[in-house]
């Protein structure tokens, strides 16, 4: 990379920024699907597990 030139110097700063870009948007999708698929189960799971304890209440009252 020389000094001399800004046109080049702004174009790899370009393909960095883009590069950037790519990698957030890859995360943001990553991080879509872990709570998609793993969170969302948990949640179903912790509210079927509070259902079980309401009705194990219930019963032995």
């Amino acid at each position: 990379l020389s000094e001399r030139d800004p046109f080049r110097q702004g174009e790899v700063l370009f393909q960095m920024a883009e590069v950037h870009r790519q990698i957030q948007i890859q995360l943001e999708e990553m991080l879509k699907s872990f709570h998609n698929e793993l969170l969302t189960e948990l949640e179903k799971k912790v509210e079927l597990d509070a259902r079980y304890l309401n009705v194990s209440l219930v019963i032995d009252i």
